[in-house]
């Protein structure tokens, strides 16, 4: 800036800043042109909402001394800007700050675009573009002119601009580099009280705090799917979320903990709990903070907008983490979610807080545009819809949920945030989202492990293995209580690595194009199976080349079939499939399997099959060892493994009566030797012929009561 230019005593101006004031303790983004070859003298900033687009522009003025103008204070129209420089610099230094512009030695930074545009309107928002556009005609291409704005109010601008002549340069703030988030960590913690006191650790011992916020940091990158080694390699892929300043303003406080050394030790210890803790807890922990200041920071300009008191407890009541997520669903899925605000509240002040609302939502930092920001905000608000008891998943809101696609993380808050009998049960989930959860599960992780969908009677279960061996199902499992069990689910293609087990309700197998894509390791035991496809391929490859799983998809199914009677079936390999069905359909029969079950008159085949997979699934949680009889703590098999799934807990039962699994303090042991008497080994119960190797055992369990008493479907 040239030094004659002075402020006007006496001609000032709120919105108009000669030296704008730097942020203190301010991390410089990248800022990224669009195009390299930037030949314009006009240049429009934009960034994700809540990215500091407002600190970014104050920086930018007072690092090249430019003048500063805070649109959002001025009343925007014809001849607008203009007027404003003639008013606080005087005709002559107007000039020389115009010319100055013109030949590109100096800039001019106006910040706070969209507000002015809300509050200007559309008519006076045009004539100020024109007004911009007549300062810059004829200047040199050297982007002195720099508008900060939202990037809806931008583009916008930009065609306007473009309409008078000019077509303007596009810039955007990026996500904070790994380097520029370690700072701008540092200088929130700088000013970070706990217990009372200011927070020092990060200084006064910066190298095992780095140890400690490079592991929290590399453990949200894993969560995110990096298999980097480090936080700093995993930043390219992880940086638009974690380099979010928001995300680093609350995880800041996450970090601020004394004992870096028993913080990192847990989380070595924890293993894979540490890993879902991060996938649920931590990152709810995170978004609901953004949440929060967000609810703050609009709460905070509320007051004089609507005549309250800043101590006034209806505040309190606004905007809180509710009424976002359904202000964001509304905004950006187009529904018509209800709003409730207190009954308190006058018609006239909720059309003035409406409008207030309106000027802060877009720029909300869930959002991107009129997109949600990323898969972590967007898999949020789904379980916030799919867990809250005021949603209920009905009329517009179980639409909403049943329209969004399900992201890796969907399954972790929905376990963290949905209700439970007490804590340490398992979280309750709503029937219609179990495909969801499995499938974000499955996305979540690069081989996942198998499903179990297990309902008798009034009570379902469903447990997800963290990890793809079969006899790995230990606490790091995610394991749900069904709530409101109508006994009839679906899930959508494809689908594998899963076992569907219901005494007498039933599946329905849907898919979004015209197959049906069943295997590996799927197995299904109902009363009612229905099948909405043309075609159906079922197979044992794991999608690797020459890799194979060895079990394809088996169908067990008690009453009754439903499927389009043209229905194609394919196995590859032709093992792929096994069925057994009542009256069975001509394209099934060449995959028809015999029971395989012990002959026990007077039972229920259905539920004699879902003991048979009872004892399959209850050996195999026994990892095969080079001692004899292995055994697993109690805990695993009780919550995991069995839970409430009453044949489970009667086949765990009976295998203990004929003493083939031992009970200890808080251990099972399997007793090879017993086990051997029946025929067994471990490789057997693996096999894709475990029917016929278990049988013997299988005929001996269904002679024990609780499992008689099953069978015969005289149980209480």
């Amino acid at each position: 800036m040239g030094a004659s230019l002075e402020l006007v005593e006496d001609g000032s101006d709120a919105s108009f800043t000669l030296k704008a004031v730097p942020p203190v303790g301010y991390v410089w983004p990248d800022i990224r042109l669009d195009k390299q070859d930037a030949q314009s003298p006009i240049i429009l900033v934009t960034a994700p909402g809540a990215m500091g687009k407002s600190a970014a522009a104050q920086a930018i003025a007072a690092r090249t001394n430019a003048p500063f103008v805070d649109l959002a204070r001025l009343a925007i129209g014809s001849n607008s800007l203009t007027g404003l420089l003639t008013t606080v610099l005087g005709w002559g230094q107007a000039s020389s700050l115009v010319a100055g512009l013109h030949s590109g030695k100096m800039s001019l930074v106006l910040d706070s675009l969209d507000e002015a545009h809300l509050a200007a309107g559309s008519t006076h928002f045009s004539a100020f573009m024109r007004n911009i556009a007549d300062l810059a005609r004829g200047a040199e291409p050297r982007n002195q002119f720099l508008i900060f704005g939202r990037r809806d109010t931008l583009e916008t601008a930009y065609l306007a601009l473009a309409d008078q002549g000019i077509e303007p340069d596009q810039a955007t703030i990026a996500s904070l580099t790994y380097q520029q988030s370690c700072d701008l960590i540092n200088l929130v913690l700088d000013q970070t009280i706990v217990d009372g006191h200011e927070y020092t650790n990060h200084r006064t011992h910066a190298q095992p705090f780095a140890t400690h916020r490079d592991g929290t940091l590399q453990d949200m990158a894993a969560a995110l799917g990096s298999d980097k080694s480090t936080a700093a390699q995993a930043w390219p892929e992880v940086g638009s979320f974690l380099g979010y300043p928001p995300v680093l303003l609350v995880l800041s406080k996450h970090l601020a903990v004394d004992n870096f050394a028993a913080t990192l030790a847990s989380r070595v210890k924890d293993g894979a709990l540490a890993e879902r803790s991060v996938k649920g807890t931590l990152l709810r922990e995170v978004v609901e903070g953004i949440l929060d200041r967000e609810s703050a920071k609009v709460r905070s300009q509320l007051p004089d907008a609507l005549g309250y008191s800043s101590l006034d407890p209806e505040i309190g009541l606004l905007y809180s983490r509710d009424e976002q997520v359904r202000r964001i669903a509304n905004y950006v899925f187009d529904t018509p979610l209800k709003i409730d605000l207190p009954n308190s509240l006058p018609e006239s002040t909720r059309i003035i807080y409406e409008d207030q609302i309106s000027s802060f939502l877009p720029d909300h930092p869930f959002l991107d545009g009129r997109n949600i920001g990323n898969v972590v905000f967007r898999d949020y608000i789904y379980a916030f819809m799919a867990t809250s008891p005021h949603y209920g998943l009905h009329g517009e809101a179980r639409h909403l949920v049943a329209s969004m696609q399900p992201g890796p993380f969907l399954v972790h808050f929905v376990e963290a945030m949905a209700a439970r009998e007490n804590d340490l049960g398992s979280a309750f989930l709503r029937e219609e989202m179990i495909d969801a959860v499995i499938k974000s599960h499955n996305a979540g992780t690069a081989k996942p492990g198998p499903f179990l969908y297990s309902q008798f009677g009034d009570r379902a279960h469903l447990v997800l293995s963290d990890n793809p061996n079969l006899a790995a199902s230990d606490l790091s499992s995610i394991s749900f209580e069904i709530e409101d069990v109508s006994g009839v689910i679906e899930l959508r293609s494809p689908i594998a690595r899963g076992y569907v087990f219901s005494t007498d309700g039933g599946l329905t197998i849907s898919s979004g194009t015209d197959e049906i894509l069943l295997g590996p390791e799927f197995m299904v035991v109902v009363a009612v199976l229905e099948m909405r496809a043309k075609n159906l391929l079922a197979t044992s490859h794991d999608g690797q080349k020459g890799m194979t799983e060895g079990l394809g998809a088996v169908l067990i199914v008690r009453d009754s079939i439903d499927h389009d009677p043209e229905m194609k079936v394919r196995a590859v390999p032709l093992g792929a499939l096994n069925v057994s069905f009542p009256e069975i359909w001509h394209q099934f029969r060449q995959y028809r399997m015999e029971s395989g079950l012990a002959p026990v008159p007077s039972v229920d085949e259905n539920v004699s099959w879902q003991v048979m997979f009872g004892i399959r699934r209850i050996l195999s949680v026994f990892q095969s060892s080079v001692k004899a009889d292995p055994s697993i703590y109690r805990e695993r098999i009780d919550r995991i493994t069995v839970g409430s799934n009453p044949v489970f807990r009667a086949t765990l039962d009976a295998l203990i009566e004929i003493a083939v699994i031992s009970v200890e303090t808080n251990l099972y042991r399997l007793n090879l030797a017993k086990l051997a008497e029946f025929g067994v080994n471990y490789a057997a119960v693996r096999g894709t012929d475990f029917a016929s190797k278990l049988k013997q055992l299988h005929a001996e369990v269904c002679k024990k009561a609780p499992v008689l008493a099953l069978l015969r479907g005289d149980a209480t």
